[in-house]
């Protein structure tokens, strides 16, 4: 319905058929090796208790149309956590790094006695290749894009929705019944911050239940609060004051600055 798309907007545009097309010629083989290498159906080793490896099939259990499906996102299993650390190889320029919830050791009074041993990135794609994702990300958050909810005013934004039918054991995918989620990282030319957020099951009146309507939204305010919070610099100033302007008409009482301190903006 689209027409003719570039890899670029297949990817803004979340095009199940563009997709395929793009993945069809890695053959079945080499697109589970890079599942693999993205760090689906295996653990991350991350310090908390209960992971789930989620499910990555091999090929030799796929069905005739399990390829087609496996590029949109179908008959795979994945955690939030194993998603946003794959979003990470994007964001850091083509390597993986398992996350990791320990920044130091201290001792009892603070003292720092170790930083924590984060374990060597794995090569996953070249720069290039990451690059180009990014970019395309980039695009998914400009108008034509399905994550244009999901803008935080004066940042530019690396950004994906995702809307895939509910599965449910026993039954399948179950037609109206969804999980919706966006995730992106920013400023997109020097990740400081990824998020993701995922709504299982949502339920929404007047609106299609979409990645783009309804989690993108959520992952904008989120993102609204932690630039202040973490004092990350925009990239246009200039719009990002402006957004300050028009939120302090609606909010007097004043924002929190970078420094968590709160001050009133005045035109």
């Amino acid at each position: 319905p689209y027409g003719d798309l570039t890899a670029e907007m297949v990817l803004a545009k979340s095009s199940n058929i563009g997709t395929y097309k793009v993945a069809r010629p890695l053959n079945r083989d080499l697109f589970h090796h890079y599942i693999d290498q993205f760090g689906f159906g295996r653990k991350t080793g991350i310090e908390l208790t209960a992971e789930s490896a989620g499910r990555n099939q091999e090929v030799s259990e796929w069905s005739s149309s399990s390829f087609s499906s496996k590029t949109m996102g179908y008959e795979i299993a994945v955690t939030p956590l194993q998603m946003i650390s794959a979003l990470g190889v994007i964001a850091s320029g083509g390597g993986y790094q398992p996350p990791t919830i320990l920044k130091a050791v201290e001792t009892p009074g603070g003292a720092p006695l170790r930083k924590a041993d984060r374990p060597a990135i794995k090569r996953v794609i070249s720069q290039r290749a990451a690059n180009n994702v990014r970019r395309a990300m980039k695009k998914t958050m400009l108008e034509g894009g399905t994550g244009t909810k999901g803008v935080i005013p004066g940042y530019d934004l690396a950004g994906k929705t995702g809307t895939c039918r509910k599965h449910v054991e026993g039954v399948g995918y179950v037609k109206g019944r969804y999980v919706v989620s966006f995730m992106g990282f920013f400023p997109a030319d020097n990740p400081q911050i990824m998020g993701l957020v995922v709504i299982d099951d949502p339920r929404a009146k007047g609106i299609n239940l979409y990645g783009g309507t309804v989690a993108a939204p959520i992952f904008a305010e989120m993102g609204k609060e932690a630039v202040k919070l973490l004092g990350i610099e925009p990239d246009n100033p200039e719009e990002y004051q402006q957004f300050l302007t028009e939120a302090n008409r609606i909010n007097p009482v004043g924002l929190p600055n970078e420094q968590g301190s709160f001050e009133t903006v005045t035109d």
